[in-house]
């Protein structure tokens, strides 16, 4: 099976370390970003990033800013998972956005993560081409 990568992407330090802990137990490498303007350096360093997870809510560059980043780059192949502890309604925006624009957003994790549910999202986007 081929390994993937997975860029996290959340300003909080203890999110990230929770989320690096899940997707390596699931067979995952991964690389991590504290803020959304650190996304297209981390994309054009490791290129074989195959599946985003972006906090909505981060300070400097949120996760809809990060989104129209992503547009404006051109970079639309890449599948994201949105995630927020506030309001739902931001991520549905988030998701509404890039979709209009051909991304991927694939679905939306509330915070507090649980393992399991990163679990299912890792083994199932391991099981994808």
């Amino acid at each position: 099976m081929k390994i993937k990568t997975l860029l996290i992407v959340d300003d909080e330090p203890e999110i990230r370390n929770f989320i690096r802990y899940v997707a390596e137990k699931n067979g995952w490498q991964v690389q991590e970003c504290g803020r959304g303007d650190q996304i297209i350096a981390a994309l054009e360093a490791t290129p074989s990033i195959s599946l985003m997870l972006l906090d909505i809510h981060m300070p400097r560059m949120d996760g809809i800013e990060a989104i129209a980043q992503l547009i404006e780059s051109g970079i639309k192949n890449l599948p994201i998972y949105v995630m927020t502890g506030g309001a739902p309604l931001n991520a549905d925006s988030a998701q509404k956005i890039a979709a209009m624009n051909g991304i991927d957003v694939r679905g939306q994790l509330l915070k507090p993560l649980t393992v399991d549910a990163l679990a299912s999202i890792f083994a199932a986007e391991l099981k994808l081409p």
